[in-house]
């Protein structure tokens, strides 16, 4: 289903270099249906969250790690 332009100017420059109707049909008026939508968008930023959590905890474990081996080696130095 192609729509057509209101405005004669974008009407034309579409027929000449139809960018705005490669994006349209991409973006908007991409055939999927409608319940498709909804778990789509639930799973990916479940899986976003997901990753940013795991990420979070892996980088958390590692400072935790660098800081006790310098408090440790810190108070190693001073004893002697």
């Amino acid at each position: 289903m192609v729509k057509k332009f209101k405005n004669k100017t974008l009407a034309w420059l579409d027929y000449r270099l139809p960018i705005f109707s490669i994006l349209r049909e991409a973006l908007v008026d991409h055939p999927t249906p409608r319940n498709l939508n909804y778990w789509w968008n639930f799973g990916s930023l479940a899986g976003i969250i997901l990753g940013q959590k795991l990420g979070y905890n892996t980088a958390r474990i590692k400072m935790e790690e660098e800081i006790k081996d310098k408090l440790y080696n810190a108070f190693k130095n001073t004893k002697q």
